[in-house]
């Protein structure tokens, strides 16, 4: 009695069939990666447009509950008001009316991503803004750009009304104050 078993084909793949299924893997990923990149810059800015929502709405319940004005200025150092809208900005109760930081109430530095900036752009005095106790703006209309770091098809802005209510939009990146900042 003998035993001849019939040879079966060796376990595994060819190079030939790992390079066709290399080659189709690169073609489905060169063509996912474009979709994947405007899911996670939309998702980006999303994240800072909801970081600054978070911020005025903060500054505007802060200014209702305790009673005084609260300001939001932009700051380079965390400790005096800046001319420039940039990246950081300084939220403080002013208990003394002056619109500077100096003996006031201290609340929050907020830092942007690396790279990310605001241009404010309103009616009347651009330094700062500033919530009442009443909720309303100091008669400040205008419009926070979002500006990602480096060219976007388009931004998040966030438009403040003179009662403090903010209102989301997008603009078109070449509508907008970003590349010239």
């Amino acid at each position: 009695m003998s035993c001849n078993k019939p040879l079966s084909a060796p376990a595994g793949h060819t190079l030939i069939e790992l390079l066709i299924t290399l080659s189709i893997a690169a073609v489905m990923a060169g063509m996912a990666l474009p979709a994947g990149k405007s899911w996670i810059d939309a998702s980006r800015r999303s994240s800072v447009t909801n970081q600054m929502n978070g911020l005025l709405s903060f500054a505007r319940e802060t200014a209702v509950h305790q009673g005084f004005d609260v300001v939001i200025c932009p700051t380079m150092d965390g400790h005096i008001c800046s001319e420039q809208w940039h990246s950081q900005f300084l939220l403080f109760v002013d208990r003394d009316g002056d619109r500077l930081f100096d003996t006031d109430e201290h609340l929050r530095i907020s830092q942007l991503p690396a790279g990310w900036r605001v241009n404010w752009r309103a009616f009347g005095f651009r330094r700062y803004i500033r919530f009442q106790p009443s909720g309303y703006t100091f008669n400040q209309n205008g419009t926070l750009e979002l500006c990602p770091p480096g060219e976007a098809e388009e931004i998040n802005i966030l438009i403040l009304n003179r009662i403090g209510r903010l209102r989301l939009d997008q603009r078109d990146y070449s509508d907008s104050r970003c590349e010239s900042g």
